[in-house]
């Protein structure tokens, strides 16, 4: 997501997607999203690309960017295991977003 202030936006599956509507679908508010879950062995992080899901975003008067979901978001497709120490990893991971926030966060 580019510095597009408050509103609904639909995830998408890559950052290609992502660069193309933004290109070509005037009035589409897009955003594509990772998520990172690090494992007990030091360096050890697994991550899943967003796939379907909408997040709503408001920016308060400070400037902090909040970001939530009205239900659950999807990320999955290769979870990629930076380094050894995580195991078990899922294919999918379905995450609700409650309230996340901060100043620099796109």
């Amino acid at each position: 997501m580019i510095d597009s202030g408050t509103g609904v936006y639909q995830l998408v599956n890559s950052s290609t997607v992502l660069v193309e509507l933004q290109s070509n679908s005037l009035g589409i508010s897009a955003a594509f999203a990772t998520l990172s879950a690090f494992g007990e062995e030091p360096g050890s992080i697994a991550i899943w690309q967003s796939v379907t899901g909408t997040l709503t975003v408001t920016v308060d008067g400070e400037g902090f960017y909040h970001i939530s979901t009205s239900e659950p978001a999807v990320f999955a497709g290769e979870a990629e295991v930076v380094t050894p120490g995580m195991l078990e990893v899922p294919a999918q991971v379905i995450v609700t977003m409650n309230d996340l926030f901060g100043a620099q966060m796109f």
